[in-house]
């Protein structure tokens, strides 16, 4: 028998096996990895069926279930937790965690999934609890995390943050690779928005390179306030982290 250790929406572990699902009951050894499992209808439809694993192997099962098997309610549980692992272990974009996360499904499970906002707001909402991050009241305040100064891939994003505490406070972000490609390319252009700068600075400022006739954003700036010494400090410390 194949079976499948899988999450309930409240994250508790969930035995799936031909086709009907299982919540454990009772820890039988914990270091053997020793469980009794009942079924998720026991309470709804006071199902007796109940299931003996160790070691991720069935021992001993009595599937006298008095339901059907919801092989379709199963794949949106097992959807479900994917799209939640993806969302909290991986820094993929919403379409491709939606993507990664159906991959091969049956017919019946496709049909039996919510809509695909409600799918999106699922990940987007596991992402926001899991990254929330207090505001800091002044940029004094401001600790860039680690997940966010570091790509998935390992590779260093945050490449330069004066911590200034007059006022001039400047972080860029970028990698080692944007740097090269930016060193590379015969024409550089910048641009500037103030709409879309993030809480505590008043401006996001983008390097772009052009080689040929592609032009791609290299490098990104936050900067604290528009005053002229504030530019003057940007361009330097572009040129000390581009060379």
């Amino acid at each position: 028998m194949t079976l499948t250790i899988s999450k309930t929406n409240k994250g508790k572990p969930l035995l799936i096996l031909n086709g009907f699902t299982y919540i454990i009951e009772r820890i039988k050894d914990v270091e053997a990895e020793s469980y009794a499992w009942r079924c998720t209808k026991y309470t709804e439809r006071e199902c007796r069926a109940r299931v003996h694993t160790c070691q991720g192997k069935v021992l001993k099962s009595s599937e006298n279930h008095n339901h059907s098997a919801v092989h379709g309610e199963i794949g949106v549980r097992v959807v479900t937790a994917r799209l939640k692992n993806e969302a909290k272990e991986t820094t993929k974009s919403t379409a491709e965690i939606l993507c990664s996360a159906t991959e091969g499904l049956s017919l019946e499970v496709v049909s039996s999934l919510p809509k695909l906002n409600s799918l999106k707001k699922k990940v987007q909402s596991v992402r926001n609890k899991d990254n929330k991050v207090i505001n800091p009241a002044t940029l004094r305040d401001l600790e860039i995390p680690e997940k966010y100064a570091i790509l998935s891939s390992g590779e260093q994003f945050l490449l330069f943050d004066s911590r200034s505490d007059n006022g001039n406070r400047v972080i860029i972000f970028g990698t080692q690779k944007n740097l090269k490609h930016l060193q590379s390319c015969p024409h550089w252009f910048s641009d500037g928005t103030f709409k879309s700068s993030p809480l505590l600075f008043e401006q996001l400022f983008v390097v772009l390179g052009k080689s040929g006739d592609v032009t791609v954003p290299l490098l990104y700036c936050l900067i604290e306030n528009r005053k002229q010494e504030s530019y003057d400090k940007r361009l330097n410390d572009f040129h000390l982290t581009v060379l």
